[in-house]
């Protein structure tokens, strides 16, 4: 039998404590619709997107935020736990399921009704970009890039029409600097030859990066739509604009891209997450700035989020006092 308050203790074992805010809004929510606890299954099992839309004004309505990184935080939460029941086969609800699992391009699903919610409402505001993105928002736009580089509607038509071919790219871009952490100014600079699909690696400010598998075939996709649009031969930068020429220094197709799915178009919040991640795996600060082309400012703001984690400061450390020459001497 369903028991609402105990699959949320489930739930909320492995997720972030502020989840557990979030759904005591979504339970309020639920019964400011006067409806009973032990009806929250049949209500659950007949909702539709619109119903998490119509609770995520009350959220917003109750709590007063304006950021639309909050909102997009609560949807979030509320959309993992109805996964985690659809996933535990506590309720049935194929359609509310269908909208959640399709790709956020496509209009009737769950993300892209959310998205277009958020952006719209009088309320919220775009936040200024500078904070890190936390691991949930970049699995989601990983995930997202993803379903966009193997749709077929899209590598289809992105031979033809310049909207799709701007999503391609922008996904293919996201994925690069979610590998790599460099600023989107030097991608630009990014020669066809510094790419090798044969040895699965990228040349990046004369660094050789090694690819992994499914990034190595979405470039290998995305090489095949530029010869299929006559651009093989004749593109003096890796990354083009869709009528052939130098791939523009405005960041406003990859920003709406963006948008898309975690509401904020600045890139500043992935690359700190990149390069946070790069300092827990004791990667040197000559390294880094090397091959992300961040300057001081940023690599100090980054290095907040760092310090902060005693725990990956301990392992880092002892990782590296072991490979040291003396550490077997001694």
């Amino acid at each position: 039998m369903f028991n609402f308050k105990n699959s949320v203790i489930e739930f909320l074992n492995q997720k972030p404590s502020t989840y557990k805010y979030h759904l005591k809004m979504f339970e309020d929510f639920v019964k400011s619709k006067r409806i009973d606890e032990s009806l929250f299954k049949e209500f659950f099992q007949g909702l539709r997107t619109e119903v998490i839309i119509e609770s995520l004004d009350y959220y917003i309505k109750k709590t007063g935020i304006s950021a639309r990184g909050r909102a997009d935080h609560y949807t979030s939460a509320v959309k993992e736990y109805f996964s985690f029941l659809f996933y535990k086969n506590y309720i049935s609800n194929s359609e509310f399921e269908r909208e959640i699992y399709l790709p956020t391009h496509d209009e009737s699903s769950f993300r892209y009704k959310i998205n277009n919610f958020i952006r719209h409402h009088a309320s919220l505001k775009e936040e200024d970009g500078f904070d890190i993105l936390e691991w949930h928002e970049v699995k989601r736009l990983i995930q997202v890039c993803d379903e966009t580089m193997i749709s077929k509607e899209i590598i289809d038509k992105a031979v033809n029409m310049q909207k799709y071919y701007n999503k391609f790219r922008s996904a293919l871009l996201i994925k690069l600097i979610s590998l790599t952490g460099m600023k989107y100014e030097n991608i630009c600079n990014i020669k066809p030859e510094d790419l090798n699909l044969t040895y699965n690696s990228i040349k990046i400010n004369g660094l050789t990066l090694s690819l992994p598998n499914n990034l190595r075939d979405q470039f290998e996709r995305y090489e095949h739509i530029n010869k299929e649009i006559g651009a093989e031969k004749e593109r003096a930068t890796l990354f083009i604009e869709f009528d052939k020429s130098v791939l523009s220094s405005n960041t406003s197709t990859t920003a709406n891209f963006l948008k898309t799915v975690n509401e904020r178009g600045d890139l500043n919040g992935l690359i700190k997450y990149v390069v946070v991640q790069m300092m827990k795996e004791g990667i040197s600060e000559v390294i880094i700035k090397e091959l992300t082309g961040i300057k001081e400012k940023m690599y100090d703001d980054c290095k907040q989020y760092f310090s902060n984690d005693i725990t990956t400061l301990n392992r880092v450390l002892n990782s590296r006092l072991r490979n040291m020459e003396i550490f077997d001497l001694l």
